[in-house]
């Protein structure tokens, strides 16, 4: 039975080509897609491939709607790919239902950092 394990030990050995190599093997697999998608999105936001990171986590989502992990790191993507109103919704969708984390507060930093200041009209 495939493991994910081969994935994350060239991860652990910064050889993430061939990590991606393997995941793309194991995306096939029903009972590891979820799990593929989480640990490959969360791989693609570390390298800055944020479209493949966006379209990971959406899938991820798609399998599981209440991952809320998934929720954050998409929202985390978006505010990265610079949609920080799409971001910052989904973060407080998360919030209502869950505690900050260090997802969560790494998100709204990054938001803070790159939004600009709003005038407000006189």
């Amino acid at each position: 039975m495939p493991t994910i394990e081969p994935a994350l030990a060239a991860i652990r050995r910064g050889e993430y080509d061939a990590a991606l190599t393997e995941f793309k093997v194991l995306e096939t697999s029903p009972s590891l897609e979820a799990d593929v998608r989480g640990h490959r999105g969360y791989l693609f936001l570390s390298l800055g491939r944020l479209e493949e990171a966006r379209a990971d986590y959406q899938r991820l989502l798609e399998l599981n709607p209440n991952d809320k992990m998934a929720s954050a790191q998409l929202a985390r993507t978006l505010i990265e790919l610079g949609e920080t109103a799409a971001g910052l919704e989904l973060l407080a969708k998360f919030l209502q239902t869950e505690p900050m984390n260090d997802v969560v507060r790494s998100a709204l930093a990054r938001a803070a950092s790159i939004s600009q200041p709003v005038e407000l009209p006189t």
